[in-house]
């Protein structure tokens, strides 16, 4: 299946799923040597970074990454007529075994990436002289040597320059960062394409397999927003998808200005005046708590994190540190409308309780802001307790 937006519109992937095992959509082949005179880019990032030239698939404002198709077959994408709804445990990551590049490549700033080129770079003999594209076997000492290997952090991309020709394409980095993503949204494992462009030593297969057979290491999230957090677990530079649509009560509570998180230890026994997303069963319980008898608990699907929030009242121009205490895969806790930076960030527990603290500061006309916390699609119940806000 294709991975661009633009592709994906034309299939109905709330429907495709119940007669299909797997699918696999060709979360590669993102940019390349087409694009002859560059700039250079990445043939399969996770994500897009702040400084992506890429110019936004029309009607909408995405660019071509993996998270942002693998969120179109599951979430959906209003944008582009997309409804989502496919079965996020059948659908698989995209790992491609060869390189996608470029000649005449100046360094610039970040060693060929973004960057102008004289054309595609040169082929070679098994991958049928076609300018532009190599297998592994076919850039040894170049995709295997350190002193060439570049890492993208923004989106969690490999790449490969010589101070000539650059490459896109994996290594046991990327392919790690890949398989941390799917076991932390729950995909179903990984595609990859082909068995004939490896050394040997099959050094990507295997690191492939291995990943795509363990657990997360940590959860890759985007770069955008970016968060002023800090955390106490593993803590991404920001929320792995757009910061989460604020359901806001008719009035800020409480009135003043001053800040206060109401039920924030949820022991008046119901959520008022918190609201969780339809389905997200988000209720009051008694059996997970972090402190007295209440904590919150809501239950994310494969199409809804389960988010629930609470508008609350600030003043202009003040600084503010929230925390609340977490329990459970992938859980977030952030506020949105701060009229600054928007934080956000989460941890995943093992069982026990963790910790989330975030400062900010209320832009000059703001008022109200949205708390929220929710979880992560398709990855289970989550608990929240004592939150606050000073």
């Amino acid at each position: 299946m294709g991975a661009g937006q633009d592709k994906i519109k034309n299939l109905e992937t709330d429907k495709i799923g119940q007669y299909l095992t797997f699918g696999d959509p060709m979360t590669y082949d993102m940019h390349g040597g087409w694009e002859a005179t560059g700039p250079t880019n990445h043939q399969s990032p996770l994500f897009s970074g702040p400084n992506d030239p890429m110019a936004p698939i029309p009607p909408g404002t995405a660019k071509y990454n993996v998270d942002e198709a693998i969120k179109a077959f599951t979430v959906g994408d209003s944008q582009y007529g997309i409804p989502g709804g496919f079965p996020a445990a059948k659908l698989n990551i995209g790992v491609p075994f060869y390189y996608r590049g470029w000649t005449g490549v100046p360094a610039g700033s970040n060693h060929g990436l973004f960057q102008t080129a004289t054309g595609p770079a040169p082929g070679a003999a098994d991958s049928g002289n076609v300018a532009g594209i190599r297998m592994y076997k076919e850039l040894s000492g170049v995709v295997d040597n350190p002193s060439d290997t570049f890492w993208d952090d923004s989106a969690k991309a490999s790449y490969f320059y010589d101070g000539t020709n650059f490459w896109s394409g994996e290594n046991t980095r990327s392919i790690q960062a890949k398989a941390d993503y799917l076991h932390c949204n729950g995909l179903g494992g990984t595609m990859m394409f082909s068995l004939y462009d490896l050394d040997p030593g099959t050094t990507l297969f295997n690191a492939a397999v291995t990943d795509t057979g363990g657990s997360a290491a940590s959860c890759p999230a985007g770069p955008t927003p970016t968060p002023s957090t800090t955390s106490a677990g593993p803590t991404p530079p920001a929320s792995p998808t757009p910061t989460p649509p604020a359901s806001p009560s008719p009035t800020p509570t409480p009135p003043g200005g001053s800040g206060a998180v109401t039920n924030g230890t949820f022991e008046t026994g119901s959520l008022t005046p918190w609201t969780c997303t339809a389905g997200s069963r988000g209720s009051v319980q008694g059996g997970t708590v972090h402190s007295g008898t209440h904590a919150l608990s809501a239950t994310p699907s494969n199409s809804d994190t389960a988010q629930c929030t609470q508008t609350v009242a600030v003043k202009p121009g003040t600084a503010y540190t929230l925390t609340g205490w977490v329990n459970g895969s992938n859980t977030y806790l952030g506020a949105t409308g701060t009229g600054g930076t928007d934080p956000s960030t989460w941890a995943t527990t093992s069982g026990g309780w963790q910790k989330l603290t975030l400062t900010f500061t209320t832009g000059a006309a703001t008022s109200s802001i949205t708390v929220f916390t929710h979880g992560w699609y398709g990855t289970g119940t989550y608990y929240v307790d004592d939150i606050a806000l000073a």
